[in-house]
């Protein structure tokens, strides 16, 4: 039964996804998707954003480095489409989809958001991060299928 759970960010959601992925694996779930961390910037500007492949099979830069007094956004909407189709290719056969964040490019359909309503239609489980100014956004695009949760209360049964 498709559900998607969105997780309120906070300075620990990265690695309680990451615990909760390791936890779904051991459980037998099959995972796509994408965990996201931080990686210092060569110029001393802010960190990168650093993409995770959920099973292990790659990992993406999807900022770019505008420098050590920058400001603005730096997501790179290539790099991000990039890994997005990669996700998309290992979706097929997948338990359970784990999306970094919800954000700006989600909010405008494009990023993410085609592959979660994807996700959701194949009747897979999606687990999304969501910044605090999102959940409006958020709440209007999954609806009644949104559930709010803690990483550590969410469980699922392998198919």
């Amino acid at each position: 039964m498709a559900q998607i759970f969105a997780v309120p960010c906070t300075g620990q959601t990265d690695a309680a996804l990451a615990v909760l992925r390791d936890r779904m694996v051991a459980d037998g779930l099959r995972v796509a998707g994408v965990l996201q961390d931080r990686a210092p910037s060569a110029s001393g500007g802010k960190a990168h954003m650093v993409l995770h492949d959920a099973a292990g099979r790659f990992t993406s830069v999807i900022s770019q480095d505008l420098g050590a007094g920058a400001g603005g956004c730096r997501l790179d909407p290539g790099a991000l489409e990039d890994v997005v189709l990669r996700v998309a290719q290992a979706l097929p056969g997948a338990d359970v989809l784990f999306v970094n964040r919800f954000g700006k490019q989600e909010e405008q359909g494009r990023g993410f958001a085609p592959l979660i309503a994807e996700a959701l239609d194949a009747g897979l489980t999606v687990i999304v991060a969501v910044a605090p100014e999102k959940r409006g956004a958020f709440q209007g695009f999954a609806g009644d299928l949104a559930h709010w949760a803690d990483p550590a209360d969410i469980a699922i049964a392998p198919a």
